[in-house]
């Protein structure tokens, strides 16, 4: 079944206005609706408020509103906060005027009142209330001093949060397998966009390939889209204004490519963008801040320590400070308003680097890259993707022969946390990509055959905390 020619298709995707957001203001928006402020935001993200008020400009603009709270209903409305029964809900106060009644209508009945007793009966009654009253509190108060008691707890109400637990506090697997892929592969690029993932290109079992495929969590169902024009491997894929950008690869002849070819999911077409300035594959990238970053990579012979930038406004390839080594099969992911480059191989051996790069310190006088904690044991040819501001590091290949643990990383603790493991057999050369609250990871290489495998990890989930009121 081609994809145009699916219903689902149709009901899945995002409006135009929607699709016109970059990755970082669609973030922003979301952050907007759950009542943050701008210096809160900013915090969040690692940068300034007014860094924040030149993106809510944009989004104002983009999707036509002109305040916060037609902002906040706006990604309501489009998806884009999720809410459930236990999770805080909007409401309106509204003011409901008194019944009235026209001169001449008849009145609305009376309820009847009992005759008052004599004012000297209520005084007398009330003095001895009142006298009771005292003699009983102060036999309560001298009980509870000679036998104090707990006060009751008061009135508890369940609030809900979104909670990173590694490992699961429950029994269940944290991994579950969904539907495999129709078309087993390695070294493939997966991307997800307005609730569908799609997995493009790759090395099957009969050689390189073009092949688009896409995963609709709602209905557990893969479709096909229209193939990518040059095929290639060794690829990853980024978002950048409702579109998939797959940039270089490795081609069935075994040489790497310089092209960058562009998916519309809306229009179901590919389109070619701006040449890169040299052939790569087995890079890194990530989008940030709605440009495209590409860390090193190799052509065949030469592994790279050079790192590009791409414009989509401007349609230009830049070229920004090397990494700190040459690398090629390294993971990126985005956290904390960084760029990490995870792992890779040098040409000798699977690194532990964990670096940092930040590309608004490009041309500054200081360096935009940086060091954190390093990978616990060293590996290529993995996938990392960013999920609640924390990055998992599935499966790749490590200095033995074993399978590589899964990893989570937290940026604001610097510490690496080890989770479930996925599959009982090695894993490398996948793909993975971050929806809603977990992971979907596909494709590869298990126990060196192509897999079609398609699983994905629950990486945030809610509980109940009680919140005194």
């Amino acid at each position: 079944m081609s994809l145009s020619n699916n219903l689902m298709y149709n009901r899945t995707m995002a409006s135009p206005e929607t699709n016109d957001l970059s990755e970082r203001e669609l973030g922003i928006l979301r952050l907007v609706a759950t009542g943050l402020s701008n210096k809160e935001i900013a915090q969040k993200l690692y940068i300034s408020p007014n860094t924040v008020k030149v993106h809510l400009r944009n989004i104002f603009a983009k999707i036509g509103v002109l305040s916060r709270t037609e902002a906040a209903l706006y990604a309501i409305n489009h998806g884009l906060v999720k809410t459930s029964p236990t999770e805080p809900s909007f409401s309106i106060p509204i003011s409901i005027p008194e019944p009235t009644f026209e001169e001449g209508a008849a009145e609305p009945p009376q309820p009847k009142t009992k005759p008052r007793p004599a004012l000297k009966w209520v005084l007398f009654g009330g003095i001895a209330l009142l006298l009771l009253a005292l003699l009983v509190l102060g036999w309560v108060g001298v009980g509870l001093y000679l036998n104090p008691k707990p006060t009751p707890p008061p009135t508890q109400a369940a609030a809900v949060f979104p909670l990173l637990v590694s490992p699961s506090p429950t029994p269940q697997p944290r991994w579950q397998d969904l539907p495999s892929m129709p078309t087993p592969r390695s070294k493939l690029a997966a991307a997800a966009l307005n609730s569908l993932v799609y997995a493009i290109g790759g090395e099957t079992a009969q050689g390189v390939s073009g092949s688009l495929e896409v995963y609709d969590p709602a209905s557990s169902t893969w479709n096909e889209g229209k193939p990518k024009p040059l095929p290639v491997s060794e690829i990853q894929a980024a978002v950048l204004g409702g579109k998939i950008y797959v940039p270089g690869g490795r081609q069935a002849n075994g040489k790497a490519s310089q092209s960058l070819e562009i998916y519309d999911p809306l229009q179901d077409t590919w389109e070619s963008g701006p040449d890169l300035p040299y052939p790569v594959s087995a890079y890194a990238l990530a989008a940030f801040e709605g440009k495209l970053y590409l860390f090193g990579g190799w052509d065949g012979k030469t592994i790279y320590d050079r790192v590009l930038e791409y414009d989509p406004a401007l349609k230009t390839w830049s070229e920004r400070t090397s990494l700190l080594s040459p690398r090629y099969a390294a993971a990126a992911a985005v956290a904390g308003g960084k760029i990490y480059v995870l792992g890779g191989f040098d040409g000798q051996t699977p690194l532990t680097r964990n670096e940092t790069y930040i590309p608004s310190l490009e041309g500054s006088g200081a360096s935009p890259w940086g060091t954190a904690s390093p990978l616990p044991e060293g590996r290529y040819a993995m996938s990392a993707a960013s999920i609640a501001d924390s990055i998992l590091v599935i499966g790749g290949v490590p200095p033995s022969s074993s399978t590589a643990a899964s990893y989570q990383f937290f940026p604001t603790t610097s510490t690496w946390t080890e989770l479930e493991q996925p599959s009982p057999q090695p894993w490398a050369y996948l793909a993975s990509v971050p929806l809603d609250q977990n992971l979907l990871a596909l494709g590869g290489l298990q126990n060196d055959q192509v897999s079609g495998a398609l699983q994905t990890y629950q990486a945030v989930y809610t509980i109940l905390i009680p919140v005194v009121r």
